[in-house]
Formats: structure tokens, C-alpha cells, sequence
């Protein structure tokens, strides 16, 4: 469930990197499409997509940071 989550978060940000500033891509898109994809499932509220999008967000921050400490660490050494 979480790599679900995870994998829809990515794919917001994906979306809104695209779509621009101001493309409302929750709100207008995204649980439309996500009820259509996967029809026997609930939970696609904005408010949840949001969350995903959170949980994607916080995952690739925590990446790219803890890459940046090792890189900088070997680059030391």
C-alpha cells in the first residue's frame, strides 16, 4: 500500500511539474482518474491525494539528501 502511495505521489509531481504553477492537478485531475484506474479501491479524496503527494515528496527529499551526505562524505575521503 505504501509503494502505491509513494507511487501515486510521484506521479503528481510529475503531473504539476508539467502542468505548471496554478494547474489545480489534484483538484481537477487526478481522483477522477485515480477512481477510474482503480475502481474497487476508495480513498482518492484530494485531501488523501495530498497526502501522497507528501509521502513522495518527504521520500525524495530524504534521498536526495542523505545521497548528497554520501557523496560529500566519499568526495572527503
Amino acid at each position: 500500500m505504501l509503494h502505491l502511495y509513494w507511487s501515486v505521489g510521484r506521479d503528481i509531481l510529475d503531473r504539476q511539474r508539467a502542468a505548471g504553477w496554478g494547474s489545480k492537478v489534484i483538484d481537477r485531475l487526478l481522483p477522477a482518474d485515480l477512481r477510474r484506474e482503480f475502481p474497487d479501491r476508495r480513498g482518492w479524496s484530494p485531501s488523501n491525494v495530498k497526502s501522497m503527494r507528501r509521502i513522495a515528496q518527504a521520500w525524495l527529499e530524504t534521498l536526495f539528501s542523505s545521497q548528497g551526505f554520501s557523496v560529500s562524505r566519499l568526495t572527503l575521503t
